[in-house]
């Protein structure tokens, strides 16, 4: 199963347990321990960074956040593999959480930043650099994508009265969601794809060296018994 495959799957199952669970005593908790609040949260709960991607608070943004994950998370991972696309995946989220730290102590933005949006985003990015002078569209056929938007808008509707409860209620104003700060997913995807690009250069300019050396030795290796022979 790819990667790609697995995070869809879990982003399903983290909106479904965060809408069904409206009202309930532990949805508030769950949301403060898994979304990014500030740099003193960070500090307390440095998991923060990353675990901000399953706390989709709104359907919409849910739908468009795992939709650009359908479409773009497939292609670029059969074009750099699973690995290096899971870096890009989770690297581009921890970037968007750190330059949304960086807004929020400057006073630019407000509220805390949950939701995957921001790294689908970066993933839009990825998909453009790669796939963009190509003519696919991913592993998503675009009536599927329309399915999808369909469904995530009747989810938006559904849920609406029970997600608006929740933001009238002035004491969750602190985790208010920052929708903000995943835009700048858009131009930080760029930055993600090249230190991933850099450390695959890395990495195979260090095999290649191995491999010169393992050579060299080798080389070395039969001088030394070609010297033993010619002195027997």
């Amino acid at each position: 199963m790819k990667a790609t495959h697995l995070l869809l799957s879990a982003h399903l199952a983290a909106f479904l347990v965060l809408v069904f669970g409206t009202g309930t005593p532990w949805q508030e908790e769950l949301i403060q321990q898994l979304a990014l609040a500030d740099a003193a949260g960070v500090l307390e709960r440095p998991w923060t960074l990353l675990t901000h991607l399953v706390v989709n608070v709104h359907a919409l943004e849910f739908a468009l956040s795992v939709g650009l994950l359908a479409i773009a998370g497939g292609s670029i991972e059969e074009r750099v593999g699973r690995e290096r696309f899971c870096a890009l995946y989770f690297g581009s989220a921890a970037l968007v959480a750190l330059s949304h730290l960086v807004l929020r102590e400057a006073g630019l933005t407000v509220g805390v930043l949950a939701g995957s949006l921001g790294a689908s985003c970066a993933l839009l990015t990825c998909y453009l650099f790669l796939r963009g002078g190509e003519r696919r569209g991913g592993t998503i056929s675009f009536p599927l994508l329309y399915l999808l938007v369909c469904f995530g808008g009747a989810l938006d509707r559904s849920f609406e009265l029970r997600l608006a409860d929740l933001e009238r209620v002035a004491r969750l104003e602190a985790i208010r969601p920052s929708t903000w700060s995943h835009i700048l997913g858009l131009t930080l995807g760029a930055l993600s794809l090249y230190m991933v690009r850099v450390s695959e250069r890395v990495q195979e300019r260090y095999r290649l060296h191995r491999d010169i050396s393992h050579l060299q030795q080798e080389v070395d290796a039969r001088a030394r018994v070609e010297l033993l022979l010619s002195k027997i």
